[in-house]
């Protein structure tokens, strides 16, 4: 999650970070019977595929400023390594939160990890940081986080 990179539906289901899968044309009635389903409470997900069990391991065993700052060890491994250069290229204060974020709303009921994820919403947003991406969209060179 902390690298943003944009994954498959059927990669997303596989790890835990959906519920559902449905084909474009029967989203409307798929999302009608899951809510119908009456699925509600706490949500525990299922073992960590193999494909994705290095970086699980990798993201759960180091700090989140060793990953952001580049000094966790990979060990030679170049998904690790690419994973770790990602998350250096967000904005600190964005990773920082997201990541207390995640350690905080695994263990809530899915209203409270909401509730806290919008609480933290301005304090990224009023950010330098937040100004810095917004303007580097659509030129050709990247943000220059400065942490704040």
């Amino acid at each position: 999650m902390l690298t943003g990179s944009i994954i498959p539906a059927e990669e997303a289901a596989a790890i835990g970070l959906i519920d559902l899968v449905a084909p474009y044309e029967d989203l409307d009635a798929a999302a009608a019977a899951f809510v119908e389903s009456g699925v509600r409470g706490e949500r525990r997900p299922g073992p960590i595929p193999a494909s994705h069990l290095a970086l699980a391991t990798f993201f759960d065993s180091h700090d989140v400023e060793e990953i952001r700052t580049g000094r966790a060890e990979v060990h030679g491994n170049q998904r690790l390594a690419a994973a770790m250069t990602a998350v250096g290229t967000k904005a600190p204060i964005a990773v920082r939160i997201a990541a207390a974020l995640i350690d905080a709303g695994a263990a809530a009921p899915l209203d409270e990890g909401l509730r806290m994820e919008l609480a933290r919403l301005r304090e990224v947003f009023q950010s330098a940081d937040a100004l810095a991406g917004l303007m580097s969209v659509g030129k050709s060179r990247p943000a220059v986080f400065q942490g704040l």
